[in-house]
């Protein structure tokens, strides 16, 4: 199971991630060369008290999956971790 990312009104599940882009698959329909702004939650840094990386960037690729939408964005800027309570 992939990183959770907080979406503008829903949720995804990373299924690849570096550091210039992301693969996510989430249950929300978006266009592409749309700008984005999501929350990447990291979880495996410490579980009780997960760290958020906020991201920016455009998607460049979106095609339909089993189960909603596999959304491919490029990462113009990111937010270094920090927890969350």
């Amino acid at each position: 199971m992939g990183l959770l990312v907080l979406l503008p009104g829903g949720i995804g599940r990373t299924i690849n991630f570096s550091e210039t882009g992301v693969l996510l698959e989430t249950d929300q329909m978006f266009r592409t060369m749309e700008p984005i702004e999501f929350d990447l939650v990291l979880e495996e840094l410490d579980p009780e008290r997960p760290y958020w990386m906020r991201c920016q960037g455009s998607i460049v690729r979106v095609e339909q999956a089993t189960s909603g939408w596999r959304v491919a964005v490029d990462i113009d800027r990111y937010t270094l971790p920090s927890p969350r309570d």
